[in-house]
């Protein structure tokens, strides 16, 4: 399986993006996409817009902004 990553770049999402790694890594997962997004960050279209066009089974997000739900959502819907 393929499965892409978006964390915020802080010390708790990237704690739970490594970990997703390092298990992803055990059950023979491919990381296809991994990328950090700074706390004021408020455009995410292009970084949604990779994540559509990746052929992958999975996507996680980490984060807890105010921008949480908006992620999650668009993240579903692509």
């Amino acid at each position: 399986k393929k499965i892409a990553l978006l964390s915020e770049n802080t010390d708790f999402s990237q704690a739970y993006r490594n970990k997703i790694k390092e298990k992803a890594a055990v059950k023979g997962m491919e990381v296809v996409f991994d990328e950090a997004f700074n706390t004021d960050t408020t455009d995410f279209r292009t970084t949604l817009t990779m994540i559509a066009l990746i052929n992958r089974k999975q996507s996680f997000l980490f984060n807890y902004t105010k921008y949480s739900i908006i992620l999650l959502i668009l993240g579903i819907l692509i």
